[in-house]
């Protein structure tokens, strides 16, 4: 049976709950880590009568990707406030409460890039790259007959991806000396006697987030008794953070991608503001982009994609000569909700629960 902690784990190693925005209240918002999860609904928005419509359909778990009434500063619960009365009507029906938010929209396959995937968006990049998160690269000595065995364990843990391709490494043969002491126990030589060892030196990239895992992994796979290894931050640019901005397969207007956006998220409140004939580069925000519209202008964007973007954003847009489509908040960043759904029947099937889940739209 699927619990609480474990819906957890299986939405952070998609959503990455390290590439939060500081001060974002992700994870657990009401509940029990330890509480059993049967049923599951997800969403994007998180209001009383999306609650009361998790409760009455018999679920256990609501999992939906804004916090909105659990925002910083938390003042308690207040039961006179939206976000008190929404608590309490899940304690109350031992429902808990999931938050994905800026976790799935900076993480690999989250929101953005599922709208950049859905232009075809081509070399793109993170508009707004995560500060936190870095590409790291271990470095650790193996003898050459456990270099397989290490090597698979520390990619099973998230280690050696970069961009499609998978189990990257660089190895390099060398030799390592050690002069096992009194209560040693080494794998080779003896002890009280200095040794050479043919040894091969294994570098692997991994995300800053997935070092703990991986260390232990390796550590797991070794046959060592001691474990050398060594831990370097590389300067690589990260594939992680807030919008996407890249190039389109084809030109396009302005006029036709908003219309097949509109299409795509069935917005019934969509604007668009600006209207270029020749549109190759966009970026996309779904959400809220207010503050990142001088970005999409200094990477030359033709066109910004987002959810909203306030009054002063929209002229700024228009002085800056960039599209400016606005498709609603929630609107733009409806496909999550599907998307953390799909997440959790994989680990249903792999875990065997047998999970109900739910999908409101």
């Amino acid at each position: 049976m699927a619990t609480v902690g474990r819906i957890l784990e299986a939405l952070g190693e998609k959503y990455p709950w390290e590439l939060a925005c500081e001060g974002d209240r992700v994870g657990l918002l009401v509940g029990s880590r330890d509480a059993a999860a049967r049923k599951a609904m997800c969403s994007v928005d998180l209001t009383l009568s999306i609650v009361e419509r998790a409760i009455s359909t018999g679920c256990d778990l609501l999992v939906t990707h804004h916090p909105q009434f659990f925002r910083e500063p938390w003042h308690g619960l207040d039961l006179d406030t939206p976000g008190g009365r929404i608590a309490a009507r899940a304690v109350e029906a031992s429902l808990s409460i999931a938050c994905c938010h800026t976790n799935a929209d900076c993480a690999e396959g989250g929101t953005a890039d599922m709208m950049a995937d859905y232009l075809g968006l081509e070399d793109r990049r993170p508009l707004e790259p995560s500060e936190g998160a870095f590409i790291a690269k271990i470095v650790v000595f193996v003898p050459p007959e456990a270099v397989e065995s290490v090597a698979d364990a520390m990619a099973g843990a998230g280690a050696g991806r970069i961009g499609d391709y998978t189990r990257c490494s660089f190895r390099s043969p060398g030799s390592g000396t050690f002069l096992p002491g009194e209560g040693a126990e080494p794998y080779s030589g003896n002890v009280g006697e200095l040794s050479t060892e043919d040894e091969v030196r294994l570098e692997m990239v991994v995300p800053s987030f997935s070092l703990g895992r991986v260390e232990e992994a390796m550590i797991e796979a070794h046959p060592y008794e001691e474990v050398a290894f060594d831990v370097y931050r590389t300067g690589s640019r990260v594939p992680w953070g807030i919008g996407r901005v890249g190039s389109l397969s084809k030109e396009s207007s302005a006029v036709d991608l908003f219309s097949s956006l509109v299409d795509w998220t069935g917005s019934r409140r969509a604007r668009l503001i600006g209207g270029a004939e020749r549109v190759l580069k966009v970026a996309v925000v779904p959400g809220s982009a207010g503050s990142l519209v001088g970005e999409a202008a200094r990477a030359s964007c033709d066109m910004l994609v987002t959810g909203e973007a306030g009054w002063h954003a929209e002229l700024e847009a228009l002085e800056s000569g960039v599209a400016l489509a606005l498709l609603g908040h929630s609107e733009s960043e409806r496909p999550i909700a599907g998307a953390m759904a799909s997440v959790l029947e994989r680990a249903s099937r792999v875990g065997q629960w047998e999970m109900e889940i739910e999908v409101f739209t």
